[in-house]
């Protein structure tokens, strides 16, 4: 430690004894023959001993390959770190890491932290205090640890902004909204962000939505495993859009000829359509009695697979879908807490029931890579997850056939084949814009009709709740 007793004495030295100074520590470096928890709290009570004021506890070392901050790292995982340094000095202590409010209020209510360190929280809203000091928590916007808007976009030395807050970054942005009685066609993340903002600008806004909930495809994008914070984004856009007074009308099945008749009674002076997407399925030459089946359907629950299963498309949602179905028959959180809390098995089983499923599970990609459209924060957690799953991976693999019992894939180059066992295939190739609505509506409505989302084009969240941003502001 004598590098970093060094530097806080000479700071001490120029700023005098009455300027704070925090010092922030790896409460453990997760990082072979690194500093541990012990070591931690050895330098923390030397720093302790020279006048530290403060000492904010994170978790581990960048190098680590444990994830500290992306989506799948529970709320409050590495608190405890921060939890044995106060029970060994006499300083404030700062608890951080994915952090969310209950987990925070519950560490400082139980003593175990003195304060609670906060980044991308505040990227994501930066009225989250006074929103809390007022009573407003279910109306704070929500960092759902995704890093596509602030990591992903700094490492590829782009400007940061945010999944979930789009002004982030662009605060400076001209704002030539125009009021006006606004309908808008379906509630998934970009229809309701259109609808939130246009209402807050003081716009009348009505929502149309054909299913019986708001959300569109977050239910989907939630659904894989340390993917349920996506869940986050829609909820707090469906309770500030009532705050702003808009307007949902449910289980609403939209048609051009209905919306012209509205726009011509004078109900509404605009309408923007948000329809969304619907997933790409090809015809592949297909075995009668092959189960073939929508990677969207198989992560909303909605069909069963069998024992051998390949996912056709490495994409993120083929990636996903096909880590989803490896964790299908590996024992629960809370089955691991019984078997750890008795040790009724030795730590090397345990692993095997966390990472064996019931399943064997293969993914046959085209491109020569797997998740090329996942964010660099993130991706070496899923290619390090399909490893561990044990999840069969065939790149430069084209599909020629399904059988009901395999699927023979080609590699493109030199027409090679291969013949890889499945009952069932499951189809994650993709996406298509849903604008059939639209593309009447061009010829019914010609001013005053907005397209926003994946109904313009197929894209990430971040993307589709920007362009509603955009629409917003322009008119």
């Amino acid at each position: 430690m004598t590098f970093l007793k060094e530097v806080f004495q000479s700071i001490r030295k120029e700023v005098g004894p009455d300027f704070p100074i925090v010092v922030r520590l790896a409460g453990n470096d997760f990082i072979r023959n690194g500093n541990d928890n012990d070591d931690c709290i050895r330098v923390a009570m030397e720093l302790e001993r020279l006048g530290v004021d403060a000492l904010n506890i994170t978790g581990g070392w960048h190098e680590t390959q444990i994830p500290q901050v992306t989506m799948d790292v529970p709320n409050g995982a590495f608190s405890y770190l921060a939890k044995r340094v106060k029970e060994r000095v006499s300083v404030p202590v700062f608890a951080c890491n994915r952090m969310n409010l209950e987990i925070a209020s519950g560490l400082v209510e139980r003593d175990d932290a003195d304060f609670i360190g906060f980044c991308r929280a505040f990227i994501a809203d930066p009225e989250l205090v006074n929103k809390m000091r007022k009573g407003h928590s279910h109306l704070i916007r929500p960092c759902v640890g995704c890093n596509q808007g602030c990591m992903d976009n700094i490492f590829k030395n782009k400007p940061l902004t945010c999944l979930c807050n789009s002004d982030a970054g662009r605060e400076l942005d001209e704002n030539n909204h125009k009021k006006a009685a606004t309908l808008v066609i379906g509630a998934g993340v970009a229809g309701m962000e259109y609808a939130l903002r246009a209402a807050k600008e003081g716009s009348p806004v009505t929502v149309w939505e054909r299913l019986d909930i708001p959300g569109g495809q977050m239910d989907m994008v939630s659904a894989p495993p340390g993917r349920k914070s996506f869940g986050n984004l829609p909820a707090y856009q469906y309770q500030d859009c009532l705050a702003a007074g808009v307007e949902f009308v449910f289980n609403k099945e939209a048609s051009a000829v209905e919306i012209a008749a509205a726009v011509a009674d004078g109900k509404f002076e605009r309408v923007v359509i948000a329809t969304g997407a619907a997933p790409i399925l090809p015809s592949f030459p297909t075995e009668e009695g092959a189960q073939v089946l929508s990677a969207w359907d198989v992560l909303r629950g909605k069909v069963k697979t069998g024992k051998r299963v390949v996912v056709v498309g490495g994409g993120a949602v083929g990636v996903e879908t096909a880590l989803m179905l490896a964790e299908e028959g590996t024992i629960s959180a809370e089955v691991l807490k019984f078997l750890m809390l008795y040790r009724a098995e030795s730590p090397e089983r345990l692993y095997e029931l966390l990472t064996q499923g019931s399943k064997k599970v293969s993914i046959v990609e085209m491109q020569h890579k797997i998740g090329s459209d996942i964010g660099p924060s993130t991706k070496w957690v899923f290619m390090g997850n399909l490893r561990r799953f044990k999840v069969g991976r065939y790149v430069d693999s084209k599909v020629v056939s399904i059988q009901t019992d395999s699927v023979t894939v080609e590699n493109p180059e030199d027409g090679s084949r291969k013949t890889i066992p499945a009952d069932t295939v499951v189809l994650a190739i993709g996406s298509r814009s849903e604008n059939a609505l639209s593309e009447q509506l061009k010829k019914m409505i010609p001013y005053n009709l907005v397209e926003i989302g994946d109904s313009v084009k197929p894209r990430k969240a971040m993307d589709a709740i920007a362009d509603a941003r955009t629409a917003v502001i322009a008119m």
